[in-house]
């Protein structure tokens, strides 16, 4: 078993208090039929973000690299990953229990960075979910050109004869992907800012009218905003009914209006129905009253009712937040 450490000066914000991140690396996707040959924790401390690695150089391995890896992370509060919640975890669990281990204690806090960003996809206007595609959309460098499906030949040649170089491509690969993942926290602004938890102040709020490209007249609300996080990258997105563009800690947004009317989301759409021929959402305690023809369970994109535009709209930071987090 080999044991190396790297380390970066990196400056990680909104990092959750005395948490890890870790990544693993196997033969294949099979927990019963593969075998784990690389894990990676890495620990941010002052600005030092130190990658530590056990690697295996034989199947037989497997068992002191896993001991040393859950050994290591007893200490922590939170471990953090990369679908590893379904991957990751599931996986280190079941080949632990197949050498009498505990595996990963269910007291440690599990953040799947994965999960966190998969909602906003479309927002970010990003082609898949793969940690390679989110650190090209945040201009991450990397000097690992493999993935892991590659590696596995590579790692099986290395068994039945070492050499550095092949050694260096499976040690650089986990290390790039480690690097990338701490470098990735800064995906949780946007997180912030569309599920309602960023502060947003108003700086200007108008209503606007406007002609369409068949010379129909439009109204919308334009807000200009500011707020109390930073976005690494500029983006824009709209639908139907919102259009946002936002860059480092402004927004502008802006609400569509169709017969002088916009829309408000509720949050806990399975309680409600929606009534197609009224468009609009009801709870389900008086949907009951509705005739079954008539009403349909509502979905995140169909819960919700109009209501009349006032000029309160365009100072209530509420409606503001709930437009925003229903943009995706």
């Amino acid at each position: 078993m080999k044991y190396t450490t790297n380390t970066h000066q990196l400056c990680i914000k909104n990092i959750y208090k005395n948490s890890i991140f870790f990544d693993i690396e196997t033969t294949g996707l099979s927990r019963e039929r593969s075998h784990i040959y690389l894990i990676g924790v890495g620990v941010c401390t002052n600005e030092i973000y130190t990658i530590h690695q056990w690697f295996s150089e034989s199947n037989e391995e497997e068992k002191n690299i896993i001991e040393e890896f859950l050994a290591f992370i007893t200490p922590y509060d939170t471990l953090l990953h990369f679908n590893g919640a379904s991957f990751d975890i599931p996986f280190v669990n079941h080949r632990a229990q197949l050498y009498g281990l505990k595996g990963i204690s269910q007291d440690i806090t599990s953040v799947d960075l994965y999960k966190n960003i998969s909602p906003y996809k479309n927002i970010l206007k990003l082609d898949n979910l793969q940690q390679k595609t989110i650190e090209q959309f945040l201009d991450i460098n990397r000097d690992d050109e493999y993935d892991g499906g590659k590696l596995i030949k590579i790692y099986k040649d290395y068994i039945k004869k070492p050499t550095g170089e092949a050694l260096n491509l499976l040690l650089l690969h986990n290390h790039d992907d480690m690097l990338g993942l701490a470098k990735l926290t800064v995906i949780d602004a946007y997180v912030k800012l569309f599920s309602g938890l960023a502060e947003i102040k108003i700086t200007n709020a108008y209503k606007n009218s406007y002609s369409d490209s068949d010379n129909n007249l439009c109204e919308e609300l334009i807000y200009e905003l500011i707020t109390d996080i930073n976005l690494p990258k500029k983006i824009s997105y709209g639908n139907d009914n919102y259009y946002i563009i936002a860059n480092n800690n402004t927004v502008i947004l802006k609400v569509s209006l169709i017969d002088n009317k916009l829309k408000y989301y509720y949050d806990n759409y399975k309680d409600y129905y929606y009534l197609p021929a009224e468009d609009m959402a009801i709870h389900k305690s008086v949907a009951t009253y509705v005739d079954k023809e008539h009403r349909k369970p509502a979905t995140t994109d169909t819960c919700y009712s109009k209501i009349n535009y006032n000029e309160d709209l365009l100072t209530n930071i509420d409606y503001i937040k709930n437009a925003i987090n229903h943009i995706k």
